[in-house]
């Protein structure tokens, strides 16, 4: 009964494998959706925050980035700072 279970896990990691394999030699990715032909269904996509965040490269949005950096950094910094102020001393122990 024990050898039986142990040849089922064992097929079952082959197929998991192979399957696993299979994927990845495909790219893993699902054949892509056709696109509509007419034009009229054409719609133009609305950009991402992300997208529009990405695409900010003025002067003011570099200025505001490094303002919003310094700030962090110095709260950091101020952390670090009350975290090394802890002192760590033995307590004794009583029997």
């Amino acid at each position: 009964m024990g050898k039986i279970i142990g040849w089922i896990v064992v097929a079952l990691v082959v197929i998991a494998g192979v399957w696993y394999f299979i994927n990845m030699s495909s790219g893993g990715a699902a054949p892509a959706a056709t696109a509509p032909t007419s034009q009229t269904s054409a719609q133009q996509a609305q950009p991402t925050a992300a997208q529009q965040q990405a695409a900010d490269t003025s002067d003011a949005g570099l200025n505001q980035d490094a303002a919003s950096i310094d700030t962090q950094l110095q709260a950091a910094s101020a952390d670090s700072n009350s975290a090394a102020s802890f002192n760590d001393t033995p307590v004794q122990q009583t029997e």
